[in-house]
């Protein structure tokens, strides 16, 4: 099984039959099955559309979380492609999603990104400017050239996280992959990557603040909105890999997510997740050193890079991208056309439409 497919498996995760998940509500809030169940119906038809599984893992049946006003603020990630296809001009979705060309794009900008070291294809796609990896002895000879490792591979066109992986070094045998080993550089090209173009990137640090916590890169999560003359933020989420992880993606076992202030990178909440929701932490669970409640290194410099960037992508009406924050400074990693409500609302437990959401939508002429 391909890299990639084998996360889009795992991402799915545990089926949850209904009668679980409303036996969780029952027990976790002590209210009864009606009463929460003719709530669930109105949200399920209002005009977020919430789903069941969403209903308990944002714990919207929990009274003493979430004000019943303010239910209706949330929205459900179904919604996310119809809305960000409406908000955004299409023609320029590849622009960003194509990695390549998105680093093509910001070379010569005021911000930083990574690095493109090469890119394996084995197609007949050209990548001028960039070392192009078709064969197992050309993917030798670049991976055992002094200096080459550690470096970082993903899809080229991906989401998610899936199908990354991190090389820590290779030999005459094959690639050193974190968490797998030596694989041979043919078991490479067919079983991990498979036909889609992959991307090579440096392995970056973490900033020292960062690194207490984890030893694969980080990231934030902005959410912009960008209007003919204003760029609004209305939500930042740091996501923290777990030692077990080299993706910072919400869905990997054992990742956390982070609400952030916006005023000024304070970290006002800790989260992780299983099968039923959000899960709450008053510290970082495996490590003692203080998080809830400091503020993030180089904030002012975040902000500023989120804003500089989207500039470059202003068709883009709805936009998010994930920035990390290194020793010297934000390094802009990816930037997406459109962004998971999730990722806010888990971290945040507000609703997704704020009112400076609701008020974007309505200059956008989207209807909920």
């Amino acid at each position: 099984m391909l890299a990639v497919e084998a996360d889009a498996l795992a991402y799915k995760g545990e089926t949850v039959s209904d009668a679980a998940y409303w036996a969780h509500a029952v027990r976790e809030s002590g209210r009864t099955l009606t009463e929460m169940q003719d709530e669930f119906a109105r949200l399920k038809t209002g005009r977020g559309r919430i789903d069941l599984r969403e209903y308990v893992q944002y714990r919207l049946f929990d009274t003493a979380r979430t004000r019943r006003e303010d239910l209706d603020r949330f929205i459900s990630g179904a919604r996310h492609w119809d809305l960000a296809h409406h908000c955004n001009a299409r023609t320029w979705d590849a622009v960003t999603e194509d990695k390549w060309l998105y680093a093509k794009t910001l070379r010569d900008h005021v911000v930083r990104i990574p690095e493109t070291l090469a890119v394996i294809d084995r197609g007949i796609r050209a990548y001028p400017g960039t070392q192009k990896i078709s064969s197992s002895a050309q993917l030798k000879d670049f991976a055992t050239q002094a200096g080459a490792a550690p470096f970082f591979c993903k899809p080229v066109w991906g989401i998610a996280g899936f199908g990354a992986f991190r090389c820590d070094g290779a030999d005459a045998d094959g690639l050193h992959i974190s968490g797998r080993g030596t694989v041979p550089y043919d078991t490479v090209l067919d079983t991990t990557i498979g036909p889609s173009p992959y991307i090579v990137q440096p392995v970056y640090a973490n900033h020292a603040f960062l690194e207490q916590f984890t030893r694969s890169l980080a990231t934030v999560r902005v959410v912009l909105l960008v209007y003919d003359d204003v760029i609004k933020i209305p939500f930042a989420v740091l996501k923290l890999p777990s030692a077990q992880n080299i993706v910072d993606n919400f869905w990997k076992p054992g990742n956390l997510i982070c609400d952030i202030s916006l005023t000024n990178g304070q970290i006002r909440t800790i989260r992780g997740h299983s099968k039923f929701g959000v899960i709450d932490y008053a510290a970082h669970p495996t490590v003692s050193q203080p998080l809830l409640g400091e503020a993030l290194p180089f904030w002012p410099e975040v902000i500023a890079a989120a804003q500089n960037t989207a500039l470059v992508f202003p068709h883009s009406r709805y936009q998010s991208m994930d920035i990390a924050i290194t020793p010297e400074g934000p390094l802009v990693v990816e930037v997406n056309p459109g962004g998971a409500f999730e990722l806010p609302q888990f971290a945040s437990g507000r609703g997704f439409l704020t009112d400076d959401v609701l008020h974007f939508l309505d200059a956008c002429q989207y209807k909920l």
